[in-house]
Parts: structure tokens; sequence; C-alpha cells
């Protein structure tokens, strides 16, 4: 009889999409250190924002399959082959000055990606539970606490796809009684997100002597929670959560952009002035002032964050 603590609350397999990603790769390498008995099969079309080599090799309980979640026969094919148990849905174009210039890569891997895993998933029919990856970003600037009630209020293309996709789960919920299970976060903080990303981009610049370049006025603000906190929250969802059950997963982590590389140049540049090292750029053609998330409903699971900003930030380091 294998030992029920060293699997993923008993499940002997659990597929994850878009593995080798920021997120993902942050926790299949949580997960498989943590829990030996488990397999972890990982489904990537390896991006530019996914590589291989973010996952550790020394895992023996892990498989990377180089698949899009868009191609149904090949994805149909891992599911039967592995016979996983837990799916956790984390495959997803997410750059949102990206959304904005090609909104309908976004459009293809978020909503058709999403839709043709769930008819997948359905087709195979042998999932406890699948957990959907979201955004805070569905429900659009607000300066108040948004409950997971809170209607959606998308306003760049990016968070309307990711809306979209939420939808589509639902709507399995309710057709085919899918156990879907959703989870909105905050900004993740990795060591392994793509240098196009805010944070990694500013240390990358300071490192090579280069100016920064803001958006706007850099006021505006985000909240961010480090992706090994993230995999924590998604360890709790797999092991309590209900179907149709759906957790904000924040922090109280909130700075402006200017504040967050002050921070990054304190580490890398100390006593270096700020207005050395940023130029303002037009900004986008819409941005978001502010998140604010409601984080009850996982905190009630047993969840708070271990990792505050200032060592999120030299965990990147």
């Amino acid at each position: 009889m294998q030992n029920w603590k060293s699997t993923l609350d008993g499940h002997r397999t659990v597929a994850v999409t878009g593995g080798c990603g920021a997120i993902g790769a942050e926790m299949i390498n949580y997960f498989a250190r943590k829990y030996t008995l488990t397999k972890f099969i990982n489904i990537d079309k390896l991006t530019y924002s996914g590589k291989a080599e973010n996952v550790s090799t020394d895992h023996s309980n892990y498989k990377l399959y180089k698949v899009d979640i868009c191609d149904q026969s090949n994805v149909q094919r891992i599911f039967h082959a592995e016979q996983p148990t837990l799916l956790i849905h984390l495959a997803a174009e997410t750059h949102v000055d990206k959304s904005f210039t090609n909104s309908l890569e976004f459009t293809h891997t978020n909503i058709l990606g999403t839709h043709t895993l769930l008819e997948c998933v359905r087709e195979y029919g042998n999932f406890k539970k699948i957990i959907h990856m979201s955004t805070d970003e569905v429900y659009g600037a607000s300066d108040d606490l948004c409950k997971e009630s809170s209607i959606f209020s998308p306003s760049n293309p990016y968070a309307a796809s990711k809306a979209g996709a939420e939808l589509l789960c639902h709507s399995y919920v309710k057709s085919f009684g899918l156990p879907i299970v959703i989870a909105r976060c905050n900004n993740a903080v990795s060591k392994y997100q793509d240098p196009s990303k805010l944070i990694p981009m500013c240390f990358q610049k300071i490192k090579s002597s280069q100016k920064i370049p803001i958006h706007g006025d850099g006021l505006s603000k985000r909240t961010f929670v480090h992706a090994i906190d993230i995999s924590r929250a998604i360890e709790l969802i797999a092991k309590k959560a209900t179907t149709g059950d759906t957790f904000n997963i924040g922090t109280r982590f909130e700075y402006t952009v200017l504040e967050v590389v002050q921070k990054i140049l304190s580490i890398i540049k100390p006593g270096e002035s700020i207005s050395d090292w940023i130029t303002f750029v037009p900004d986008r053609p819409f941005q978001d002032h502010r998140y604010k998330v409601d984080t009850l409903a996982i905190t009630e699971l047993g969840w708070e964050p271990t990792i505050n900003f200032d060592d999120a930030l030299y965990l990147v380091t």
C-alpha cells in the first residue's frame, strides 16, 4: 500500500499544463520533492516564457510532454496513457502588453486552449478534481476588495480571455458535472519569470546598466505573491476544495511600479537614485490603477503567505 503522506492527496498521477512557466516550474519542483510517490506529468508547448530547464531533472517522478493544449488528440493520448486523477491547468498567455498588440493569440491559447482541454477532460472521464488558474485581473481595477462573487469587468484582452476561460469552466461544471475549482491569483513573483515581466526586467536592466522603461507615471499599484506561496494555496485547494469553489489568492504586499523599482535598485545598487535608472514611456492603451482581492476563503482553508515581498525579491536574484 502506498504511503498517503507521500502522495498529493492520494493522487498517483497529477497532470499540470504550462508547468515550465514561472508558477508551474516552482509548483512542480515543490510538489515533486514533497510528494515522491505521486508522478507529475507536464504538458507544455515551451514558448518564450516556459523553459524545460526550469523544472529540475533530479525528479524521478516527473515527465515532460512538449505538447500544445490545443492539440486535442495528443492531450487525449497523454491522459489515457498516464491516467492522471488531478489536473492543474496553468497554461496561458499572460503578458498584458502583448495582449494589446496580439490579442488573437491570447484568445487562441486562453479560451480555445482551455475549451480544448475541457473536451479532453470530458472524454477522458477520470479526473477527480480540476484546478483552473485564473487571475485577479478578471475583476478589473478596483479600490475595494473584490470577493469571489464580484462581477467580471476585464479591461484588457488578456483579462478578457481569462474571464472567458473561466466562464467555459463554469459551463462544464453545470453541463457535464466536471469537478472544477477556480483560483484567481495576484501578480506572481518567481525566479523563472520571463525577462519581459516587471521584476526580472528590472533586475536585468540594472545589471546590464540600462534604464528601466516606466509606463505612464509609474504610480499604478500591484499586489505580489511568491509562486511558492501560490503552490501552497493550490496544494490546499487540491486537498480541501469542492466542485464549483472559487478562491482569490493574494497578499497585502501592494506597491507602485516605482516602489518596486526602488526596492530592486536598493538590492543591486544601494544608495543610487532611482531617477538615474528610469525613463518614462507612453502608457498602455489602458492601465488598471490597482487590483484588490478578498482572500478570506483561501485563508479559511488554512493558507497564508509565508514569503514577504522583500524576501521574494531576494529569491529572484
